[in-house]
């Protein structure tokens, strides 16, 4: 069977609802982040103090830096701080936004058994049980909460290194404090930006799987999924050369980079396959990857490859089914990224 409009309709208002919900993961993301700078500045103060005294009363500052038991705990109340961030902000994978991905898909998959006498075909859809939708939420917060345990240790390392080097170049407490909540706030826009990295793409993920447990039970009726890019102009090569692929339901994806946002799109199996022989397939309303690209513009052309790779294209050493390759990764997932054009 071929994607129709009804299908690509049902598909982008999933994107829609999903694009909701990941602004307000971020917002709540950004919003924490805040308060671990509060948090900072105020034990930052702290350590600063102490370590005033400390050289009022002859007291070596940099054993204070490594003993004393303010400073500890000073530095362990940021490093909780932001461990806690990350558990409680990150761990927001909606129960109901997955179930919207699993029912989304039921739905595409009944749009294109359309038809009185395809009506027991459509009756006969297995849903997603909510034992499999919770279980899905659950394994993402899991993984969200791997992927980001590093991060907290990457922040404290920069305040420490801030206080030794304060300590080595003899400079005044409360200028050290004040470089280490600096270093904080520097190393929280990279911490902020990977979070939300991994939340977003685990996110999106988590529906994916959504929607292969639905295809999974449906196979009766299914030839397989397709990767769906949502073209604009934040389009990379790798997706565009993806758009249109078909893979088979057990297949997880699409794989596509960290952040991506392309989607799967059920497809049924021919009417012929269907047991409805002489049946009219319906006109396909998805646009192939070379359709697409075909009708950017040469300035969004040139965008998507890149200076050298649009020369390289043009010549005809780039073709587009050179854009991307899989790219393994053993501590995070596999995915399909862009490749670099012929020189």
């Amino acid at each position: 069977m071929t994607i129709s409009r009804d299908v690509l309709r049902i598909n982008a208002e999933l994107d829609r609802l999903l694009a909701v919900d990941l602004d307000s993961q971020e917002a709540v993301l950004v919003e924490a982040f805040a308060d671990v700078l509060r948090v900072t500045t105020r034990e930052a103060e702290a350590i600063a103090q102490a370590m005033v005294e400390a050289a009022a009363d002859g007291r070596s500052v940099a054993g204070l830096v490594a003993r004393d038991a303010r400073v500890q705990a000073a530095l362990e109340a940021i490093r909780t701080a932001i461990d806690q961030t990350l558990a409680t902000s990150l761990a927001q994978v909606g129960y109901t936004s997955t179930l919207r991905a699993a029912e989304g898909t039921e739905a595409m998959i009944a749009a294109q058994l359309t038809g009185p006498t395809r009506a027991a075909l459509k009756a006969s859809l297995v849903s997603a049980s909510p034992e499999q939708i919770t279980a899905i939420t659950l394994r993402t917060t899991e993984r969200i909460a791997a992927q980001s345990r590093p991060l907290s240790a990457l922040a404290e390392q920069a305040m420490r290194r801030e206080l030794r080097r304060g300590v080595a170049l003899g400079e005044n407490p409360r200028q050290s404090a004040r470089r280490m909540v600096r270093a904080l706030e520097d190393a929280s826009d990279m911490t902020l930006a990977r979070a939300m990295t991994i939340a977003r793409t685990e996110t999106i993920d988590a529906h994916r799987a959504a929607a292969q447990t639905v295809e999974e039970a449906n196979t009766d009726v299914l030839a397989g999924w397709e990767w769906y890019t949502h073209a604009d102009e934040r389009t990379c090569r790798s997706c565009l050369a993806q758009h249109g692929r078909r893979f088979s339901t057990e297949e997880p994806g699409p794989l596509d980079h960290p952040n991506g946002r392309c989607s799967r799109i059920p497809v049924t199996k021919s009417w012929e396959e269907l047991g409805f022989s002489g049946m009219r397939e319906p006109k396909r309303a998805m646009e192939t990857g070379e359709e697409l690209f075909a009708a950017m513009s040469d300035e969004e052309q040139r965008s998507v490859l890149g200076p050298q790779g649009y020369a390289a294209w043009k010549r005809g050493d780039y073709p587009m089914e050179e854009w991307s390759a899989l790219r393994k990764n053993a501590d995070w997932r596999d995915s399909y990224t862009q490749t670099r054009p012929p020189k």
